[in-house]
């Protein structure tokens, strides 16, 4: 009886997790500089991803090789924000708002910097990032250079069954 139980179990277990990794995407890389923004009007990239999916924001970064004045390095804090930050395309950092978060801070330009976006409704990583099906999170950079504009991205989380793949990148 108990290997029948047994069996039971691992089978259920083996089609979820099949059906779960079918359903899962590792995106392509979110490479976050001025050269990404530029071709957007507003400086605001849409992206739709499903639940398991995968993405890394990389920071800019230079060849050590190469000479480049202080003014060209690009760095930037980047924020998770709440929608009307994201509008305004102001953070505020001394609200109470527990949607604004730092997710990374770009100032190590020769080095490969990146953070990875892990779709799922729970991680088990403190202070990791979880997202929920159908909902808008909205993120946004600051720079110390002033000649810089804003650079947003909205990203539209849609329950893994219920994804539009025609829509995946939008304007």
């Amino acid at each position: 009886m108990f290997i029948n139980e047994l069996l039971v179990v691992s089978t259920l277990l083996l089609i979820f997790i099949t059906r779960y990794q079918t359903y899962s995407l590792l995106l392509q890389p979110f490479y976050w500089n001025q050269t990404t923004f530029r071709p957007y009007q507003d400086g605001s990239l849409i992206f739709e991803v499903r639940l398991g999916d995968v993405m890394d924001l990389i920071c800019p970064f230079y060849d050590e090789q190469q000479s480049y004045m202080t003014s060209e390095l690009e760095q930037y804090d980047i924020y998770r924000v709440t929608e009307i930050e994201y509008e305004n395309c102001n953070i505020n950092l001394f609200g109470n708002d527990p949607l604004t978060r730092r997710v990374i801070t770009c100032n190590s330009p020769y080095d490969v910097m990146k953070y990875t976006l892990n779709f799922r409704s729970y991680l088990p990583i403190p202070n990791g990032f979880e997202f929920r099906p159908n909902q808008t999170y909205y993120f946004l950079s600051t720079s110390s250079s002033h000649h810089q504009q804003c650079n947003k991205l909205k990203i539209l989380v849609h329950d893994y069954r219920k994804f539009n793949t025609s829509s995946f990148f939008s304007v």
